[in-house]
């Protein structure tokens, strides 16, 4: 008995690991949503940029506006994937509540067990199936916790690679920008040294 209710006991901590890696996960989302926002701030400073530009050609004016549709594609894909996410960590609170719930309902069971006459077979049916049971959440406890590190690295790829690509466009978009400034004002000088 004293061996069932260490594991459950080391069961409960491992859940509390996981809430709180839980929450550390809710953190990183709600970075995330920061980070879209940052995002969105620089495709409205592009957007004042491409119409505060002067004398770019249609087709200039095209290839910016196009760069920036699809800029805001990406932080719509982001959007959504956060609105996913949170759906996750909703479900995993759930199967957390469930957890605790079975455990409580295993911890009375065991002490019921604890207070009966001795090795009966009726107690001895009660102890293994709830050997059965903390096998039982020691496999869902080791499932949320792949599929919480594997979500987790999923998110940091996806935002490394969202990072780059939006600084890459970003800065294509002001080389082309500055490219263009430097034209005019050759331009400019050219027709000034020309009169």
């Amino acid at each position: 008995m004293e061996e069932l209710q260490q594991t459950n006991q080391e069961l409960y901590e491992v859940v509390s690991q996981l809430a709180e890696s839980n929450r550390n996960f809710e953190q990183r989302l709600y970075t995330l949503e920061r980070v879209i926002g940052i995002r969105e701030e620089r495709i409205r400073y592009l957007e004042e940029e491409l119409n505060n530009a002067i004398e770019l050609s249609r087709q200039d004016k095209e290839e910016l506006l196009e760069e920036i549709s699809k800029l805001k594609r990406i932080v719509h894909q982001l959007e959504e994937e956060n609105k996913k996410k949170n759906k996750e960590i909703s479900n995993k609170d759930k199967l957390i509540s469930e957890f605790d719930e079975r455990e409580t309902k295993l911890k009375t069971r065991i002490r019921e067990i604890s207070k009966s006459a001795g090795n009966t077979p009726k107690a001895q049916d009660y102890t293994t199936r709830l050997v059965d049971e903390n096998e039982r959440l020691k496999r869902e406890i080791n499932t949320i916790r792949t599929n919480q590190i594997n979500r987790i690295n999923k998110i940091t790829q996806q935002k490394n690679r969202i990072t780059d690509l939006l600084c890459q466009n970003f800065a294509l978009s002001l080389l082309r920008y500055r490219d263009r400034l430097e034209l005019i004002n050759t331009r400019e000088a050219l027709q000034n040294i020309q009169a």
